[in-house]
């Protein structure tokens, strides 16, 4: 059932070239965070992208027999995030939220962009940290999201553990995640 170690590199790099120019628009839309505006805007944008993708994908189920790698989610934080700022959070219209389950390949590609940014939040925790935000102070997603860097190793074991995926599917539903993280945005 193990591919070997080339085939996780080619599948990773098959998502990564895929996504790299929307990876590039989405982290050019999001900003530099050098601001107090800039970073509620980025906690807003994050919600109403994380929320509905994450009620997504606890509608879908990964097999039993990966039971090491559990899907990050950061919705509550967020959420709690933007009430230590005195902010409400936004209410994401019923439209926008699609409990249907992704099939197996389209769930990789999902996970493949929101697991990968844990990466990034190794950055932004530095940043908003320069802004005065902490883990009890505005800033819990990214505390959450940079304590463990063992998820997404555990992903992309996963990756190298799948047989059979339609990397098509795959590679599309990570275009569309990043898209739907770019209209998040482009909406706060």
């Amino acid at each position: 059932m193990r591919r070997d170690s080339e085939s996780l590199t080619d599948r990773r790099k098959l998502l990564r070239d895929q996504t790299n120019h929307l990876h590039k628009k989405l982290d050019d839309n999001v900003g530099p965070l050098g601001t107090s505006d800039q970073y509620l805007r980025y906690l807003r944008g994050m919600l109403q992208f994380r929320r509905p993708i994450e009620q997504q994908i606890a509608a879908s189920r990964l097999p039993e027999d990966f039971s090491t790698f559990v899907p990050s989610r950061i919705s509550e934080e967020l959420e709690s995030d933007l009430r230590a700022l005195d902010r409400a959070p936004i209410i994401v219209p019923a439209e926008l939220i699609d409990p249907q389950p992704l099939d197996f390949s389209e769930l990789l590609g999902v996970l493949y962009v929101l697991e990968g940014s844990s990466l990034g939040a190794r950055f932004l925790i530095k940043r908003a940290e320069q802004l005065g935000f902490g883990e009890a102070t505005g800033a819990s997603h990214l505390a959450k999201q940079t304590c463990d860097s063992g998820n997404w190793k555990a992903f992309c074991a996963l990756l190298e553990q799948v047989e059979t995926v339609d990397e098509e599917a795959m590679a599309s539903a990570a275009r569309t995640t990043f898209s739907r993280a770019l209209d998040a945005f482009e909406k706060v």
